[in-house]
């Protein structure tokens, strides 16, 4: 067993005088991994939370040490859904030592000599000697699952490229085609009824020059 949660197994009785703030106690822990830092930290709902950022701060000097407090505390609220942020968090030791936690808040003589002495301070643990897994409910065996196997966090999106962006973009309607005749006449140029007196001139004209 690892001297600081040794500390931590000798004996739980929560200290009245605890630091003022979560993260003045985190700081206790990693310089002194004093059993009032434990016990502080376990019994206070929001420090799980605290916990979790700090194993994830790369400025961490004991991450051993936060990351046992982190299990300790998850172990004072096995009926809540331990979430993925936590899971990832865990170190591998505290991984074991949650996962076997759930299933002897269920009733299981814990295999572990030294997981056996951090549960003999916790008021839930009564061993019984016809335990099987059939005892875990289904938010148990979904917290060991996601305890030994975390799931990957979600990849950010990735911003859209120029290419795609452009590709996007609405594009302009096609110009008009010009006829390469600059003084050429259309249909368009003349009134309907000019048009039609123009055909008629010009008929007249044909006849004439054919007498």
């Amino acid at each position: 067993m690892s001297p600081a949660l040794f500390l931590w197994a000798a004996g739980l009785t929560f200290a009245q005088d605890c630091p003022a703030t979560i993260p003045e106690t985190i700081t206790v822990l990693e310089a002194e991994a004093s059993r009032l830092a434990y016990e502080c930290l376990a019994k206070d709902d929001a420090a799980g939370a605290a916990l979790i950022a700090r194993l994830g701060d790369p400025a961490i000097t004991q991450p051993g040490r936060v990351s046992r407090a982190l299990a300790i505390w998850r172990l004072h609220r096995l009926d809540a859904e331990i979430p993925a942020e936590e899971s990832r968090a865990y170190l591998a030791d505290e991984r074991r030592l949650v996962a076997d936690g759930i299933r002897a808040h269920r009733g299981r003589l814990s295999p572990s000599p030294d997981h056996t002495k951090v549960f003999e301070q916790l008021p839930w643990y009564k061993p019984n000697p016809g335990y099987t897994d059939g005892r875990l409910g289904e938010l148990d065996k979904k917290n060991i699952e996601i305890v030994n196997n975390p799931p990957k966090p979600s990849a950010p999106e990735e911003a859209p490229s120029a290419a795609d962006e452009m590709a996007e973009a609405p594009t302009a309607p096609p110009p008009k085609r010009s006829s390469g005749c600059g003084s050429c006449a259309t249909v368009e140029t003349f009134p309907r009824a000019g048009l039609m007196g123009f055909a008629l001139s010009l008929g007249l004209l044909i006849q004439r020059r054919r007498r």
